[in-house]
């Protein structure tokens, strides 16, 4: 088998296996049964199911994450929408299992119906999941687009008017994106901001395997079939962090959290009388991405380019799509985002192992939300480096360097 059908053959194991999780077996629904076992499958069986789906999706996700270093853009943003979906059903189903391990833990509790309506709920939630999960990776993001693009033919045909077409072009979708990065990325530095100090710490500093070592820890004690299911939702939310990690770039996840740590800490350190953090947060997201700037250096080249009418056209094509890309994308976030929240009132998620996951996958959100903003912005990675001593991942073609390559403006004017 080639790599693609190995891949495909993967993700209908996983969706399999996320369908059938919380569904009983067909000996366990006899005809007019109104039991707990009729209505949700039981223990046993959803801890076996549990730890395969555990096993599927740790070896599914390193495959994702490998697409995203393919040549093909939309290989890797489609690599992107698969890990975000595969981090929020994992999260969903960890919050699951460790739910009803809570449950399993106090004893039997009278009437059946209460764990098949809460595996109903999320069932619901990872069917529509699914659907991302098995689109084509060749599609990229495009089935997922709701607003279309103003087409090359549609636009002028006279160059000076075709120059001003894409200035406002530039324009718009810097703003757009500056926009979404605000909401998605604020939201999530607020959820930091109000957890423990430590606990934000440890988290923001999360080694995987460290925190492997720590999951026997969290279920000492515990019968052993409140352990199994317990442990499989804690590796699932750990799993869940380690499609973060990806996201965030293999080579640069080390540096790129400490800088999130760091704009943390500006944002709690620097509070601004009258306009609070997430005016604060506006600011900072301005000034990482510097849109007056790429919006004047876009202007100049306007100025002094002889590049064809067409592909001016083109250009303002692309860059008028490129924030509808950045919103799909952080609205997978923002759903991972408020999915963590409701898991953090699960008793379970109480122990010290879940609360850093919960700080490590919220910090690791907000620095993927960044990074990818500013990707689609594109004011030149070099440019980063320099202000930041490091590279970010560089999956899209943004708007700077559309216009850019347009243009016929060399590289690192």
């Amino acid at each position: 088998m080639t790599t693609e059908q190995n891949y495909q053959s993967m993700i209908a194991a996983y969706t399999s296996q996320l369908r059938g999780l919380f569904t009983p077996p067909e000996e366990a629904a006899p005809a007019g049964a109104a039991t707990r076992g009729a209505e949700a499958p039981p223990t046993e069986v959803l801890a076996e199911r549990a730890e395969t789906l555990a096993t599927t999706s740790q070896r599914l996700g390193g495959m994702t994450a490998g697409y995203l270093d393919a040549e093909d853009r939309a290989l890797r943003e489609a690599a992107e929408m698969k890990l975000l979906a595969q981090a929020i059903a994992e999260f969903e189903v960890g919050r699951g299992l460790l739910e009803i391990a809570e449950e399993e833990a106090e004893g039997p509790a009278p009437g059946g119906a209460t764990r098949a309506l809460r595996t109903a709920t999320i069932q619901q939630s990872i069917n529509e999941l699914i659907d991302v999960l098995e689109t084509p990776l060749e599609a990229g993001v495009q089935p997922f687009l709701t607003r279309t693009t103003r087409a090359v033919e549609a636009r002028p045909k006279e160059p000076e008017r075709a120059k001003t077409d894409l200035k406002t072009e530039v324009e718009t979708s810097l703003r757009d994106i500056c926009r979404q990065a605000n909401k998605v990325a604020g939201r999530a530095a607020r959820d930091l901001l109000l957890m423990d100090a430590a606990v934000l710490y440890e988290g923001v500093t999360l080694i995987s395997r460290d925190a492997a070592d720590l999951l026997d820890k969290a279920v000492t004690g515990l019968s052993e079939m409140v352990q199994r299911l317990a442990l499989s939702g804690l590796r699932l939310l750990l799993q869940a962090y380690d499609r973060v990690l990806a996201l965030l770039g293999k080579d640069v996840e080390a540096k790129a959290r400490k800088q999130v740590a760091e704009w943390l800490e500006e944002l709690k350190q620097e509070p601004e009388e009258g306009s609070g953090t997430p005016a604060l947060f506006e600011q900072l997201v301005n000034r990482i991405y510097t849109p007056d700037t790429i919006g004047k250096d876009v202007d100049g080249w306007l100025k002094t380019t002889q590049a064809d009418v067409n592909d001016i056209n083109q250009a303002a094509e692309t860059v008028e799509g490129l924030p509808e890309k950045y919103r799909v994308k952080t609205e997978q976030v923002e759903h991972l985002l408020k999915i963590v929240a409701v898991a953090k009132q699960v008793p379970m998620m109480k122990a010290p192992v879940a609360q850093v996951i919960v700080a490590a996958v919220t910090s690791g959100l907000l620095g993927y939300t960044l990074y990818a903003g500013y990707d689609h912005v594109d004011s030149g990675r070099v440019v980063f480096a320099g202000r930041f001593g490091f590279n970010i991942p560089d999956r899209v073609e943004g708007v700077r360097e559309t216009a850019q390559k347009a243009l016929g403006v060399a590289e690192g004017v």
